[in-house]
């Protein structure tokens, strides 16, 4: 599935001699991840750029009432946590029942909107498929993204913030050079705007792709 658009990854082209989209391997750092947040980060931009090639910015908008934290790094000790509060274990049709309840006064999670940039022009916008990632798993992926930054926990819901990094992909030969801003404004009843601005660049060999 692609990540950009409700539709097959394949139906999006490939660049002469990729291969598949995202990093087995992406090292920041010299530290080494193998995770979904390195998977998801690599292969949304590598598809960016097969879907856009000039494009060299892209920015994310989402509302959510949950805040950023370092325990999203590691959502399985959020599941346990869950998991250990709940009585799915003693009566898993109760909690089935409680989840459809759920669903049906609050709704499916709120989506994720994007938009790919060149130069500062606007070049195509979308949203992610809701079985890619939703409102709710988003800030799984971006706290990654702080994280690699630098940015310290403490700062990460405050109005607006930056940072930086870059990342290398020694299997594909690829070097990532990705800024980051994130935004988040209240709008009511706990509810909060969330906006990533990302300008990115990859480059293959010292060839620059995008940015």
């Amino acid at each position: 599935m692609s990540l950009l658009v409700d539709q097959p990854a394949d139906s999006v082209p490939l660049p002469q001699g990729v291969g598949a989209f995202g990093a087995r391997l992406w090292v920041v750092s010299g530290q080494p991840h193998r995770n979904t947040a390195a998977k998801f980060w690599s292969s949304l931009l590598d598809e960016s750029l097969a879907m856009a090639p000039p494009c060299d910015s892209l920015s994310c908008q989402w509302i959510t009432s949950q805040e950023l934290h370092p325990g999203l790094l590691f959502p399985e000790h959020i599941l346990q946590q869950a998991m250990d509060a709940s009585d799915v274990c003693r009566d898993p049709r109760q909690a089935l029942r409680e989840a459809i309840v759920d669903m049906t006064a609050f709704g499916p999670p709120a989506d994720v909107s994007w938009i790919l940039r060149a130069q500062d022009q606007e070049f195509r916008r979308g949203v992610f498929p809701a079985d890619c990632v939703d409102a709710d798993l988003f800030p799984f992926l971006v706290a990654w993204l702080l994280n690699w930054a630098g940015i310290s926990p403490p700062q990460w819901n405050q109005p607006e913030l930056q940072g930086a990094f870059e990342a290398a992909d020694p299997i594909r030969h690829y070097r990532y050079s990705l800024a980051c801003t994130l935004t988040r404004l209240h709008l009511s009843e706990g509810l909060f705007q969330w906006q990533l601005g990302l300008p990115f660049r990859r480059e293959v060999a010292g060839v620059n792709q995008g940015g």
